[in-house]
């Protein structure tokens, strides 16, 4: 999964996630072989550097089928407390990433009728 086609694409979902959540950016980190998270992607330059004074995040696991694959960060620049909807969401949103990553690296996605990836 690589490419600039595929770059672009990852920018416009983590920049669609960001926009449906309200947060000033989001983040994808996965596994790599060795079981490291490793950034793949992030909105902007804050996304890459996570750890920064001031910034509040929140991160959820990426669940492909029973194997954690990732995780999606979603932060904002001010200090600020998640509530249960907003770490729900994030959780919806990070099903719909797998489904995305699925569908960028030609795989094929399962889901059931609530939408939630197999």
């Amino acid at each position: 999964m690589s490419g600039p086609g595929v770059e672009f694409l990852l920018a416009n979902v983590l920049q669609g996630v960001a926009d449906l959540s309200g947060v000033d950016g989001a983040a994808l980190r996965l596994l790599d072989d060795t079981d490291r998270l490793r950034m793949i992607g992030a909105t902007d330059e804050d996304g890459w550097v996570l750890e920064r004074a001031g910034c509040s995040a929140l991160s959820v696991p990426l669940i492909e089928g029973r194997e954690v694959i990732g995780e999606l960060t979603l932060y904002t620049h001010e200090r600020h407390e998640w509530s249960r909807s907003e770490v729900e969401r994030g959780a919806r949103l990070g099903e719909l990433v797998v489904v995305a990553l699925e569908a960028m690296a030609g795989g094929r996605t399962e889901s059931s009728a609530s939408g939630q990836v197999r």
